[in-house]
C-alpha cells in the first residue's frame, strides 16, 4: 500500500513539474453574503487527485485539524503517517485545504479589500484575483478606475438588499509564477468580475447561480449530516451539472490550459476576450527559452508599414472572429496575402493604416500571425538559430508528408544568406523552375520559425587617406547651391572631404541623393525602412549606394522585428 501512495505521489510529481509554470492549477469561485457569509461555491477540477485524497481518506483538513491528529497518532496508519511527513506538491497543497478554510480565505468580505489585486502566497502555491463588490458606489469606482465605458455605468442602478454582497473570481498559480504572470491572472479576474457584474445589473444573473450553488451545498451537507457516501467533489459535480456560471469557469480554465485564448461571452451577452500570452508564444517549442511579455509587446509596437504578417490558419482565425472586429477584420482577411505590406493591404481595404496596424498587431499579439516582410525575389534567407534540426523532430516529418523533401536537405541551402531569385532561377539549384512549390515551402518553414529573413544595412564609414588637409574638404565657391553647401556643412570636415572626393559627387542630383540618405547610414535602418521612409524604389537606392560605395559598408543581419521569436 505504502508503495502504491508513492508512486501515485510520484508521478503526480511529474505530471506537475512538466505543465507549464503560466497554466492555472485550479479557479474558484468564492463569495460573501449578507445571509451566508463566506462560502466557496466552486472549484475546478475537483478531482485531479481523487485517488490519493482517497487514500489518505480525505485529509483536505485545516491547520487545527492536522494538529488534532498529530496529538492522536493512533487515529492514522502508518502509510497515513508516512505520507503526511512527504513534502506535498502544488495540488496536494490545494487539497490539504478544507473548503471552509479556503471560503475565509479567499472570500471578500471586507469590503475594502474589493476593488483591489488580491494575491496571497502560502508554501507552493499562489492565490490571485480582483475581488468585486456588488455595492453600487464602489463599482462605479472600480469601473472609472480602469476607464470603462460610462454607457456601462448607466446600467448601475441602486442596490436592493441581497444575500450577495461580494466575489471573488481565484486563480491558482505556483508559488514561482513570474509576477507578470499574477498580473495577467488579476486582470482576467478583473475582466470576468465586471462581466458579472454587468450581467448581474442586467437580469441578476450572478444571484440565480449563487443561490442553485448554495442549495447544491445545502443538500450535499444534509447527505453527509445523514452520513451517506455524498463527498465535496460530488457537490461541484452537481453544480457543475446544472450552473451555467459553472461550466464557462470550467470552460475558461479548460481554454487557459489548452489554448491559453478566451473568447466567450458571459450568459451569452457580454464579451470577454483574453490572451495569456506565455501559453500562446511559448506553445510550439520553437525556442529554447520562454519568449517574454515584454518581447511580444515590443514586437507589435515595432510593425511598420512595410512590414506583412503571414497568418497561420486561416480558418482559426476566422472561426474566433470577434464581434467588435469581424466587419473590418473579414474585409482585411479577404485581402491578405503574404506578398502584401500592411500599406498595400490598406489601400486595398479602404481601412485606415491606424486600424490596419490594430488588426494585425491583434492577430499577432493572439498567436494568429508572425511579422515577416513581403515576400518577394530580393527577399534574403538563411537558416534560424532556433531550428530544430533532430532527426525525431515531429516537424521533421510533417514536412516530408506535406512536400515529400527531406527538411533537412532544403535547410541545407540557407546554411548562408541565399536570395530567393537565386533559388528557382539557377539551373543547379534545387527549386529551379519550381517558384511557386519554393514560396510554399518559405511560408511553412517561415510559420515554422526555421527561417529568417537577413537585411542589408548601411554604415557610412568614410577613409580617413581621402582627406590630406582641410583644404581638400572646402567647398568651391558658386560650385553648389544653398542646400547642398548646407547639407555638407552640417557635416565633419572629414566626412566633406571624403563625399566631395568620389567622382559621383560631381553629379549635383546624385550628391543631393546621397546627402538626403546619409542619415540613414547608422547601421540602425536596413534598405527596406529606407525604402519606405523616402519612397524611393530598390533600384533608386541600390543605383545611389553603388555610386558612393568607397564610402560606405554593408552588412547583412536579421530585423529584430521579424527575428524576434526566432533567437
Amino acid at each position: 500500500m505504502r508503495i502504491l501512495v508513492s508512486l501515485l505521489q510520484i508521478g503526480i510529481a511529474t505530471m506537475s513539474s512538466q505543465e507549464e509554470r503560466w497554466c492555472p492549477i485550479s479557479i474558484m469561485l468564492s463569495m460573501f453574503g449578507s445571509k451566508v457569509n463566506s462560502k466557496l461555491l466552486f472549484r475546478y477540477p475537483f478531482d485531479r487527485i481523487e485517488d490519493v485524497s482517497a487514500m489518505l481518506s480525505y485529509t483536505r483538513m485545516t491547520a487545527s485539524t492536522l494538529q488534532l491528529n498529530k496529538k492522536q497518532p493512533s487515529s492514522l496508519s502508518e502509510e497515513h503517517e508516512d505520507c503526511l511527513k512527504t513534502p506535498r506538491n502544488e495540488v496536494e497543497q490545494i487539497e490539504s485545504f478544507s473548503d471552509e478554510l479556503l471560503a475565509l480565505t479567499l472570500s471578500p468580505g471586507n469590503t475594502n479589500v474589493c476593488g483591489k489585486k488580491f494575491d496571497l502566497k502560502i508554501n507552493g502555491i499562489r492565490f490571485v484575483g480582483f475581488p468585486i463588490s456588488m455595492e453600487q458606489e464602489q463599482f462605479v469606482s472600480i469601473k472609472a478606475k480602469f476607464g470603462l465605458d460610462e454607457d456601462e455605468q448607466s446600467h448601475c442602478q441602486s442596490d436592493e438588499d441581497s444575500t450577495l454582497r461580494s466575489f471573488n473570481i481565484v486563480f491558482v498559480l505556483r508559488a514561482t509564477s513570474e509576477y507578470a504572470i499574477v498580473e495577467i491572472y488579476q486582470e482576467l479576474s478583473l475582466q470576468l468580475g465586471i462581466a458579472l457584474r454587468f450581467e448581474e445589473k442586467r437580469c441578476q444573473y450572478v444571484s440565480e447561480e449563487t443561490r442553485l450553488m448554495l442549495s447544491v451545498h445545502d443538500e450535499d451537507e444534509v447527505s453527509l449530516e445523514s452520513e451517506t457516501m455524498a463527498t465535496p467533489k460530488d457537490a461541484y459535480n452537481t453544480i457543475l451539472n446544472k450552473s451555467g456560471l459553472a461550466r464557462q469557469l470550467s470552460k475558461i480554465f479548460d481554454s487557459l490550459r489548452d489554448t491559453g485564448i478566451i473568447n466567450t461571452r458571459i450568459n451569452d451577452s457580454t464579451l470577454v476576450s483574453f490572451c495569456l500570452l506565455h501559453k500562446v508564444h511559448n506553445k510550439s517549442g520553437v525556442s529554447n527559452k520562454a519568449i517574454s511579455i515584454d518581447l511580444v509587446k515590443k514586437v507589435v509596437e515595432d510593425i511598420r508599414p512595410y512590414h506583412g504578417i503571414l497568418i497561420f490558419n486561416m480558418k482559426d482565425v476566422y472561426s474566433s472572429l470577434l464581434d467588435d472586429y469581424s466587419p473590418a477584420l473579414s474585409r482585411f482577411l479577404s485581402m491578405h496575402e503574404a506578398t502584401k505590406s500592411l500599406q498595400v493591404l490598406s489601400s486595398g481595404t479602404d481601412l485606415p493604416l491606424t486600424q490596419v496596424y490594430e488588426l494585425a498587431s491583434k492577430l499577432v499579439y493572439w498567436g494568429k500571425a508572425m511579422v515577416i516582410y513581403p515576400m518577394c525575389d530580393s527577399n534574403t534567407y538563411m537558416t534560424a538559430p532556433c531550428a530544430d534540426l533532430s532527426p525525431f523532430s515531429e516537424k521533421l516529418r510533417a514536412f516530408f508528408v506535406k512536400f515529400n523533401w527531406d527538411l533537412r536537405e532544403v535547410l541545407s541551402h540557407f546554411s548562408l544568406p541565399t536570395r530567393l531569385s537565386d533559388l528557382h532561377q539557377n539551373p543547379h539549384e534545387f527549386f529551379y523552375g519550381n517558384e511557386e512549390k519554393l514560396i510554399q515551402v518559405v511560408f511553412w518553414l517561415l510559420q515554422h520559425r526555421f527561417l529568417i529573413q537577413m537585411h542589408t544595412y548601411v554604415f557610412f564609414s568614410p577613409d580617413e587617406s581621402h582627406c590630406v588637409s582641410d583644404r581638400n574638404a572646402a567647398i568651391p565657391p558658386g560650385s553648389l547651391d544653398e542646400d547642398l553647401e548646407y547639407s555638407l556643412l552640417s557635416l565633419s570636415s572629414e566626412q566633406r572631404c571624403a563625399i566631395l572626393a568620389t567622382q559621383a559627387s560631381g553629379a549635383p542630383k546624385d550628391l543631393r541623393l546621397f546627402l538626403n540618405l546619409v542619415k540613414y547610414f547608422n547601421g540602425d535602418y536596413h534598405l527596406e525602412e529606407i525604402m519606405y521612409n523616402e519612397n524611393m524604389s530598390r533600384a533608386q537606392l541600390l543605383r545611389v549606394l553603388d555610386k558612393f560605395s568607397p564610402l560606405l559598408v554593408t552588412n547583412l543581419r536579421e530585423d529584430g522585428t521579424t527575428a524576434a521569436f526566432c533567437m
